[in-house]
């Protein structure tokens, strides 16, 4: 059975190219590990740090929020491998 949810997504990645930057410049700019970015740029996160993201806007200049992350409509499979529902 699928149902939707609603995630947070990264758009880092998106934000690096329209500055010309890559995972290693943002991390010489900002001092965030460059596996967080990385982490980031490819929405593997599963937290993000206020101060990793106030480094990351002021790096890039980010006015609103929208502009590196967003929530988006998920499908979410609710059954398991063994047919049973998973619990909420």
């Amino acid at each position: 059975m699928q149902k939707k949810r609603r995630v947070i997504k990264s758009k880092l990645d998106d934000l690096l190219i329209k500055h010309k930057l890559d995972q290693r410049s943002l991390h010489k700019i900002t001092k965030v590990r460059e596996a967080t970015i990385g982490d980031m740029a490819n929405d593997e996160n599963k937290t993000f740090t206020r101060e990793n993201l106030n480094k990351i806007i002021n790096a890039l200049g980010i006015e609103d929020i929208d502009e590196l992350i967003t929530i988006v409509d998920e499908e979410e499979d609710t059954t398991n491998s063994n047919n049973e529902s998973t619990e909420e």
